[in-house]
């Protein structure tokens, strides 16, 4: 066995001598994942690099297997770690595993495998000391799960309902706070606008740049001059309330033909409040719409 490691740029020349090979040996992963292909030419167009490296297990000419990680501030992570079938049982993967370990300075990087594979994969990595925190269902796929491993699952995205009246204040850049009597999770950093009824479209998004809290009383003296509500209908909202919540604006992107959701995710169900957002593919579509 013998492990290569590309991690630096000055070895690129020696690098893309392997790139079809890699190509060969992760084509079968493209139909897990959509735009898997396009993820990995980019992928092997910037690698390796001090963020992005990828190691390989070769004998002679051909890998036995691979793995593919990504250490940046934000993320440690095994992308991909995949045996060739005719050397699977002789323990490439759990040497390769140790060794990405070793490589990004930790034991709990995060991994995810989907359902199709975690049959296989669950065992073998709680073996070598990874452990299985969270699953999300449609992350990539309608209804297929997606199991995270070392690190939980962060929901970064919501949509949250409003009323016309005041969705269109947020257009106008009237209102640059939303009030709340609840609030999503922490993590949350981006919003998609769902105008309820009778418009029952998304009108765009934006980043949420704090949310604040607080009794009615003290967010209305802080935001009242940007809040686009009168004190009346603040008022009467928080009535018999004690916490608040004001999610401060950061900048709206209108999208100038409103999105009816069913268009992009069907079966989708118009939150009350709000609702995490956590397929990747309707994300990036909604972010791409040409026409905001």
């Amino acid at each position: 066995m013998s492990l290569v490691l590309f991690a630096k740029k000055e070895v690129r020349p020696v690098f893309l001598t392997w790139v079809s090979k890699i190509k060969k040996i992760l084509s079968d992963i493209c139909c897990m994942y959509p735009h898997f292909e396009e993820w990995l030419d980019k992928v092997l167009e910037e690698a390796p690099s001090r963020e992005r490296c990828i190691l390989l297990d070769v004998e002679g000419n051909e890998i036995r297997g691979i793995a593919i990680l990504k250490n940046t501030g934000d993320e440690c992570k095994i992308c991909t770690l995949r045996v060739n079938d005719k050397f699977k049982r002789q323990g490439i993967g759990e040497a390769l595993l140790k060794e990405s370990y070793r490589i990004l300075g930790t034991t709990r990087p995060l991994m995810t495998v989907n359902e199709d594979n975690i049959s296989e994969y669950r065992r073998f990595l709680t073996r070598n000391g990874a452990r299985l925190v969270s699953e999300v269902t449609s992350l990539y796929y309608c209804g297929k799960k997606e199991y995270f491993f070392n690190v939980p699952y962060e929901e970064k995205t919501v949509v949250l309902s409003v009323k016309p009246q005041y969705a269109s204040r947020i257009v106008s850049g009237e209102k640059k706070v939303e009030f709340r009597k609840k609030i999503f999770k922490s993590s949350v950093k981006q919003v998609f606008v769902y105008s309820s009824y009778p418009e029952k479209k998304i009108i765009g998004f934006f980043d949420i740049e704090k949310v604040d809290s607080g009794t009615p009383s003290e967010l209305w003296r802080k935001y009242c001059e940007v809040s686009g509500v009168c004190a009346e209908d603040f008022l009467s909202y928080f009535d018999e309330v004690t916490q608040a919540y004001a999610i401060c604006i950061r900048a709206f992107h209108k999208y100038n033909i409103p999105i009816s959701p069913a268009s992009i995710c069907e079966g989708f169900k118009a939150p009350q409040s709000f609702c995490y957002l956590n397929n990747i593919e309707m994300i990036n579509k909604l972010k791409n719409r040409s026409s905001y």
